[in-house]
C-alpha cells in the first residue's frame, strides 16, 4: 500500500503507495479478538469480541449482557464493543457476560505502545517530518497468525507543481522512508466495521501547518482532513480507509493572518 502526497500551491504532497475464560456455573466466556497477547497502536479504534458457551453448546452473543471494563478506567457494553487507548501501556481488559441470573467473565491482557512512529524529514524541506502508517487487523498468509497492528507505509514527496508520479524512476528519487513491511502479512477485514485506518504525522519547526487532505489518488475523491495543531507545528490524526490503494495526501498551510493597518 502506497501513499501520495503533493503541495497544490501550498505546501507539499505525498504519495503512500486472548486468554480463556472463568466459568461460572455452566456458562463459559472466552475474549477472541483482538488475538493475544495483542500489540495495539495508540489513538487506534479495536474491536473487542468475546465468545460464550453453555455446557459446550455455543451461544449467540446477542441474547447474553456484555459489559467490558478496558483497563483504562473506561467501561463500554455490547459485543462486539470498539475502543481506542490515547497512552501507551499494558493494559488488562476484562469482560462480564450474563444470561438471566448467571454470569461469567474473561480477561485478557493487551499492550499499546508507541510503535515505530518517527517522522523521517523532506530532502527537500528539511523544517518539515512526515509518518504514515496503515494499522488495523493484519493476517500472516505464511503462518495463519492474525494481529491489530499498525505497519509503516513508504511515502513520495513532491514540490507544488510538479506533477506526481508512482513510476519507478521518479518514486525512487522522490520516496522520503524505505519501511520493511513483514513479510507475509496482509490486511483483513473480518467485519463492515473493521475498517483499516490511515494514521499520519506531519511537524513543522517553521510552524506552518494548516491540515492534511486525504484523497484518493486516482478518482480525487476526498477521504478526509485531519487538523493540525493550534500552534501549527504538528498533524497527527486517524481516519478510516475504503479498500483504495493509492492515497493522495496534500499538506496545506494554515490561513495567513489579516494584516492589522491602523
Amino acid at each position: 500500500m502506497r501513499v501520495q502526497s503533493w503541495g497544490l500551491g501550498f505546501l507539499y504532497a505525498l504519495l503512500v503507495a486472548s486468554l480463556p475464560g472463568s466459568a461460572v456455573a455452566a456458562l463459559t466466556v472466552a475474549i477472541v479478538q483482538p488475538a493475544g497477547p495483542p500489540q495495539l497502536a495508540v489513538n487506534a479504534a479495536v474491536t473487542f469480541r468475546a465468545a460464550a458457551s453453555e455446557d459446550g453448546e455455543q451461544l449467540d452473543a446477542a441474547k447474553l449482557q456484555w459489559e467490558w471494563q478496558f483497563g483504562d478506567a473506561v467501561q463500554g457494553d455490547g459485543n462486539p464493543a470498539r475502543h481506542a487507548y490515547i497512552a501507551a501501556g499494558t493494559y488488562k481488559v476484562m469482560v462480564t457476560a450474563r444470561l438471566g441470573k448467571v454470569t461469567a467473565a474473561a480477561a485478557a491482557e493487551v499492550v499499546v505502545g508507541a510503535g515505530e512512529q518517527t517522522p523521517k524529514a523532506f530532502p527537500f524541506d528539511p523544517a518539515l517530518s512526515v509518518y504514515v502508517g496503515f494499522s488495523g487487523m493484519w493476517v500472516n498468509y505464511r503462518t495463519g497468525g492474525s494481529e491489530f497492528r499498525e505497519i509503516e507505509g513508504p511515502v513520495a514527496g513532491f514540490l507544488p507543481g510538479e506533477k506526481v508520479s508512482d513510476a519507478p524512476d521518479i518514486w525512487g528519487r522522490r520516496q522520503i522512508n524505505d519501511p520493511q513491511s513483514p513479510t507475509g502479512w496482509t490486511f483483513f477485514a473480518p467485519d463492515p466495521d473493521e475498517t483499516m485506518q490511515m494514521h499520519v504525522i506531519v511537524r513543522d519547526t517553521q510552524k506552518r501547518l494548516g491540515d492534511v487532505l486525504i484523497t484518493n489518488r486516482e478518482t480525487g475523491a476526498e477521504l478526509g482532513t485531519i487538523a493540525a495543531d493550534v500552534a501549527g507545528e504538528q498533524v497527527d490524526g486517524l481516519i478510516d480507509l475504503p479498500n483504495d490503494f493509492y492515497f493522495l495526501l496534500t499538506i496545506r498551510e494554515k490561513p495567513a493572518k489579516p494584516e492589522v493597518r491602523p
